[in-house]
């Protein structure tokens, strides 16, 4: 297989600090990644069609986890544009335009694709990355979580004895009202930096879920706090 190497770079940048192993599927169709955080509380799911690959030879359906981390890093040591891919040993091999090669380990497993929640999300907006990215900061501050709410616009709070609010006026669909955790919404905001916007999407007591798309799509899902 071969491929330009930001396909495969974007994706593990914004998913290497959520997810230790995700699981990568490679099949017919192109390659999946559906993977969960350790905690269970968030999910991240990207899909390359084989369309985005130069060349995408396919024989048996491949199923496995991968260290998320050295993955970024061997993505990170080559500097051309092109990559080639083909699996080997229990290994998949990643080699350059100039011959370095990488040959890194890979766990079969059967049970390593988990079902993905199917969700009913009546409220949504759309968002710049930037702002959105700063009203997690902003709320940081004073708290761990912040509390989202769309009622004709954006209203974002959160703290008890300290506090931050802020209202955002954009076009909004639906209302609802629901707390998310900080920590992992900022692990989200790692796609940031290759995205302008942000569809986020949720229901009152129900998980979040952060669509990120230009060139490529890439989404997390967010499960709610109970106030």
């Amino acid at each position: 297989m071969k491929i330009e190497k930001k396909y495969l770079e974007i994706p593990f940048d914004c998913l290497k600090d959520l997810v230790i192993e995700p699981c990568l599927k490679f099949n017919s169709e192109g390659l999946f990644i559906n993977a969960f955080a350790e905690s269970n509380a968030a999910m991240v799911m990207f899909k390359l069609p084989k369309e985005k690959f130069i060349e995408y030879e396919f024989k048996d359906e491949q199923k496995f986890k991968i260290s998320a981390e050295l993955f970024f890093k061997v993505m990170k040591r080559i500097k051309t544009k092109l990559i080639n891919l083909k699996f080997e040993d229990q290994r998949i091999i990643i080699s350059d335009e100039n011959k370095k090669e990488y040959a890194i380990a890979v766990m079969h497993d059967d049970e390593v694709e988990r079902d993905m929640p199917q969700l009913k999300l009546d409220s949504n907006f759309k968002m710049k990355c930037s702002k959105l990215k700063d009203l997690f900061l902003d709320t940081e501050v004073v708290t761990d979580n912040i509390k989202i709410e769309t009622q004709g616009k954006i209203i974002c709070s959160g703290g008890e004895l300290n506090k931050f609010s802020e209202e955002v006026e954009c076009e909004v669909v639906g209302e609802a009202k629901t707390s998310y955790g900080l920590e992992y919404l900022n692990k989200f905001m790692n796609a940031s930096k290759y995205f302008k916007e942000v569809l986020f999407e949720f229901n009152s007591d129900s998980p979040c879920k952060l669509t990120f798309k230009d060139d490529l799509e890439i989404q997390f899902i967010l499960a709610p706090i109970a106030d």
